[in-house]
């Protein structure tokens, strides 16, 4: 089912079904999410005692979610080679990159080792799928004619940041290092930190993110634009 095969009524419904199931495998990943400065809630696991305690990036903001531990993959595939450039077509960009490190995370019962990753806009500018790996659901393609974005800046203008916790991650990025795949724990990412990139494939496993802005009392608009994007569920 895609959008371009159906009347305008019908594309948007799908259009926004598209987006409830993108916002509700986001959600999958983050089951109970609260900062440390909000209600608690309900309990996370005996005495809430499954909470993790994470830290995002700007603004040193701590933040308590309950994650679930479903695994979100996100993943943008290399297109053909161009014979003329001897080169691959660009996929997505991102703009201040940053790997923070690995960190402890409190999933269930068990510590989980997960790369700390934070960006300031990812753009996806060919296509791309959204998919949870480890149960039943729908994924999600996204084929934009310009670009799908998250992150940038809200409504009003305020920069928002994207802080993820991966377990694992593969980048190709160009064109340095000769495009080839670079994993999350490469020392090749320190030579990128904090820069704007294209790359040509990227595939992660996302076990939590939560878009903010690195002022702490902001509650501004969190941004995902969708302009002139087809969008598919399958």
């Amino acid at each position: 089912m895609t959008a371009s095969n159906l009347t305008p009524r019908k594309q948007r419904i799908v259009a926004m079904a598209a987006v409830v199931v993108w916002v509700l495998a986001w959600v999958a990943t983050q089951a109970n999410p609260a900062r440390a400065d909000d209600p608690i809630g309900s309990s996370c696991g005996p005495n809430d005692s499954q909470r993790a305690h994470l830290t995002a990036y700007h603004g040193s903001r701590s933040l308590n979610p309950c994650i679930s531990g479903t695994n979100l993959r996100l993943d943008i595939p290399r297109g053909p080679l161009n014979p003329a450039c001897i080169c691959y077509p660009r996929r997505f960009n991102v703009q201040e990159i940053r790997r923070i490190g690995q960190e402890d995370v409190q999933i269930g019962d068990k510590l989980v080792k997960l790369w700390h990753f934070s960006f300031k806009r990812f753009q996806i500018v060919d296509h791309g799928t959204i998919n949870t790996t480890d149960g039943p659901g729908y994924t999600l393609s996204i084929k934009p004619k310009d670009f799908a974005q998250i992150g940038g800046a809200n409504d009003s203008g305020t920069a928002m940041y994207t802080d993820l916790w991966i377990d694992k991650g593969t980048f190709s990025i160009a064109p340095l290092f000769g495009g080839i795949d670079i994993p999350e724990d490469s020392p090749l990412i320190e030579v990128v930190q904090g820069l704007d990139l294209v790359g040509t494939r990227l595939q992660l496993d996302i076990k939590y993110l939560v878009t903010y802005s690195d002022a702490p009392s902001d509650k501004g608009n969190f941004p995902v634009r969708l302009p002139n994007t087809e969008l598919s569920i399958s």
